[in-house]
Formats: structure tokens, C-alpha cells, sequence
């Protein structure tokens, strides 16, 4: 979570959960055997992506909550919207899934914005447990949206390597991040491909990406991220191509972190690659032929 920054150029933007006052009657003579949802500490747990751009508008985050086994009235879906400058800019409807802790919005264009607007992004959740409680009360959390971060295009970290091979840059579908890599290493890196998962999302579907290096080999090694974390850095040897390589992921808050072991051969000099703070890796970039001469994180 974002707290507010006084800086020019940054938009925030407030996630305020509102209860709508919409109640779910309980099944009449059903005894309860799940656990209530505790309205007391429902929270906002986490955003993903964790901060946006609002020249990146319209564009899907996923708010996490901090409990499961939530449910939404189907007959009353929760409405949200994006206000700037007193300017109300309609967006849709959504509907939660039982038994999930997380619910992806559209944030919808909100045109041209001087720096320094504060926008508010409101939503009537409708949330209920699966037994049928009432809603949950207002909540509310801050999310910052960074004003002309995409004239630039995404970040991009270091590159390691050489300069041999042809240039190529990957990203992930929308609202997929890097989570693994396929390998194959012997005297050096001779291949690799990205492995995306759908932000933060528990049991998401890893999509495999291209493949990147010399395109007669199998993988040979295989890293993957642990659940609910994802790609924010790499680490190995390089020196005219990249020798050996290893993840680092972090979790969406990125409090935690973890380190793989690193694949491949031996000489060069160490290196170690990581994405601006607050930013996970959204893509591949680098250089390669028959072996993989360069590599980078695309970021955002």
C-alpha cells in the first residue's frame, strides 16, 4: 500500500470501499458452518498492479482483501467509479466470486489532468460471506496513480551480457506478470522463456512466452516463483553472454522475497538486476542467437 506523497506529477487516488446498505437475507433454518466474514478488520490488503499511470487509462487492477470466502448479491452487483476535479467518470459493475479474496476493476479514461489532481476511485462493494451475512461497512485505501510515467515508455532494468545477437522485447498479455523462467544452460545460457501468471492470483494459469536463444534445445532447468509472489529481479554471472541465471520474486506488498538457485556455467562476473522499487517485471528484454548474449527486465 502507497502512503500519500506530496510530489508534483503524482495523482492519488483513494479506493474508497463504501457498504451500499444492500443486505443478503440468511437461508432460513440453515445453520452456519463457515466462518463469518469479520467486518471488523475487512481491509484492503493489496493492489496489483501496486501503483498506475493515468496516461495508462483505461486499464484493469485487481484489489486484494484480506479475507476469503466472500460472495456478492447476484440481483445487486457493486458499482464503482473515477472522480477527478469533481468530474465523475462512469465505469461498470462487477460481481465477486465466493471462496476468492481478490476482485479485478476497470479503471476507466479520465482525458487530459494537470499534475497534482487528487482523483477517487469509489466503489459500493456488496459483499457478503458465503452463508449469506450482510455487507461489510466503508473501507477505504490508498492507491496512486503517477501522471506522464508511460511517455517514457515502461522502465527497464540494467542489462547484463554482450552485444552479439538481434534485439527482442517481450511483455506479458494485460494484468500478467513474470513469474518463472524455462532454461537451457550448459557452457552459457543457450535459451530461455519467460513464464507469466496472472498478477497475484493464486492458482493462475502459467502462459510460456517465446523463446528466446538457440531454438533447438529443451529446457533443461525450470524456476517458478512461490505462491503469491512474483519476478522483480535476476541474479547470475555474465560476461559477452549471459553464463548463469536465478529469480528473485517478491510478494505484492514486496515485504518478502525469495531467491532461486543459479543455473548455468561458471567464470564471468556476478551480477544482479532489479526493478525500480514498488514494480514488478511485466517482460523480457535483451539480445540473442544461438546463446542468450543480453539480458533485462521489462518493468512496471
Amino acid at each position: 500500500m502507497h502512503a500519500p506523497i506530496k510530489t508534483t506529477g503524482l495523482l492519488f487516488v483513494s479506493l474508497l470501499l463504501a457498504g451500499c446498505g444492500v443486505g443478503v437475507a440468511r437461508k432460513s433454518g440453515a445453520a452456519s458452518t463457515s466462518t463469518v466474514t469479520n467486518t471488523a478488520n475487512f481491509a484492503v490488503s493489496a493492489f496489483s498492479p501496486a501503483s498506475g499511470d493515468v496516461n495508462r487509462l483505461p486499464t484493469s487492477v485487481v484489489v486484494v482483501f484480506n479475507q476469503a470466502n466472500i460472495a456478492s448479491n447476484v440481483s445487486t452487483p457493486s458499482y464503482y467509479n473515477l472522480s477527478c476535479s469533481g468530474n465523475v467518470f462512469q465505469a461498470s459493475s462487477v460481481q465477486y466470486t465466493a471462496g476468492q479474496n481478490f476482485v479485478t476493476v476497470q479503471l476507466p479514461s479520465v482525458g487530459a489532468v494537470n499534475a497534482g489532481t487528487i482523483c477517487y476511485f469509489s466503489i459500493s462493494p456488496n459483499i457478503a460471506n458465503t452463508d449469506g451475512y450482510t455487507t461489510v461497512g466503508s473501507r477505504s485505501a490508498a492507491y496512486n496513480l503517477i501522471n506522464g510515467q508511460s511517455l517514457a515508455g515502461n522502465p527497464i532494468s540494467a542489462a547484463v551480457g554482450g552485444t552479439g545477437g538481434v534485439g527482442f522485447t517481450e511483455n506479458g498479455a494485460t494484468l500478467e506478470l513474470l513469474s518463472g523462467l524455462n532454461l537451457n544452460t550448459s557452457t552459457s545460457v543457450l535459451a530461455i522463456q519467460g513464464l507469466w501468471q496472472e498478477n497475484f492470483r493464486s492458482g493462475g494459469t502459467i502462459v510460456g512466452g517465446a523463446v528466446h536463444g538457440d531454438q533447438t534445445v529443451s529446457p533443461n532447468q525450470n524456476f517458478n516463483c512461490p505462491a503469491g509472489m512474483r519476478i522483480t529481479g535476476l541474479k547470475g554471472r555474465a560476461g559477452s553472454y549471459v553464463l548463469a541465471i536465478g529469480i528473485v520474486c517478491k510478494d505484492s506488498s514486496q515485504a518478502t522475497y525469495w531467491e532461486s538457485s543459479i543455473a548455468g556455467a561458471a567464470g564471468g562476473g556476478n551480477f544482479s538486476i532489479s526493478c525500480p522499487a514498488g514494480t514488478f517485471a511485466t517482460g523480457l528484454a535483451g539480445r540473442s542467437g544461438s546463446y542468450l548474449d543480453q539480458i533485462a527486465l521489462v518493468c512496471q
